[in-house]
């Protein structure tokens, strides 16, 4: 058995520190990463694969419709939809 004083256990216990703490920096830094991807890829969604039901364009959905958006901030509902499913007859 060694004593609390001897050197080699002075060191023995300053690498399990060492090792600790990168241990900790390792684990921290992963753990940062993935926040930072999962983060990212929330931002990302699958493009609509289907028609507009107020502009009749394809690729959006009416909630997200920039003409929606814009005829709702001047007052107007559902003007642009009906007069171009009437353009055809």
């Amino acid at each position: 058995m060694k004593k609390d004083n001897d050197p080699e256990k002075l060191m023995l216990d300053d690498l399990r520190e060492e090792l600790s703490d990168r241990y900790a920096h390792i684990i921290d830094k992963e753990d940062h990463k993935i926040k930072q991807d999962k983060g990212l890829s929330e931002n990302f969604q699958k493009q609509f694969k289907g028609t507009c039901q107020y502009c009749r364009n394809f690729g959006h959905k009416a909630m997200k419709c920039r003409l929606h958006l814009q005829d709702e901030a001047r007052g107007q509902q559902n003007s642009r939809s009906n007069t171009k499913s009437h353009q055809g007859d």
